[in-house]
């Protein structure tokens, strides 16, 4: 089963903030819209993520009842997490246990805010790694620092020669 999305699907908030608990199979979640509330998958298959195209991204970010976004999370500590394709915004930190998290197909990864990543991360040659900076952006080299993405990763951080890097 995959899941195509180009609407919204929202968790309940509160103690139920998940947007997407798969238990089973599920194929490719493509995103071209917004998905607020965490993304949870118990299952041995990895777990397959694909954006929008042209200048559409797929969002995933935390539930909240406001305009502001907040930090989500997206889990499956049972294998890895796949961007395979398209624009992705997270705003969601990324729980990968022993797996990885891998952006090694042709998409954009764009990120605005710090997150972790709670496993692996590999950065793929063909991959563009899209990294915001807020005008009032501060850097002092701490954890301090505000305005920009970017992202704390507890186990082994790859970048394949050719990625791309932008800052915009």
């Amino acid at each position: 089963t995959s899941i195509a999305n180009s609407g919204t699907i929202s968790g309940g908030g509160g103690s139920a903030p998940a947007a997407i608990n798969n238990l089973g199979t599920l194929g490719t979640l493509a995103n071209s819209g917004l998905i607020k509330g965490d993304v949870i998958s118990t299952s041995s298959s990895s777990l397959n993520l694909q954006g929008g195209t042209g200048s559409t991204f797929g969002t995933f970010t935390g539930y909240t009842t406001s305009s502001t976004p907040v930090i989500g999370s997206i889990s499956n500590t049972s294998s890895n997490i796949n961007f395979s394709s398209g624009n992705i915004l997270l705003n969601d930190n990324v729980d990968a246990g022993a797996f990885a998290l891998n952006n090694t197909g042709t998409g954009v990864l764009q990120i605005d805010n710090p997150f972790t990543i709670s496993g692996n991360d590999n950065q793929g040659s063909s991959a563009t790694l899209q990294i915001g900076v807020a005008s009032g952006a501060t850097t002092s080299g701490t954890s301090s620092d505000s305005g920009y993405g970017r992202f704390n990763v507890t186990g082994a951080a790859t970048v394949a020669p050719a990625c791309s890097i932008v800052l915009f």
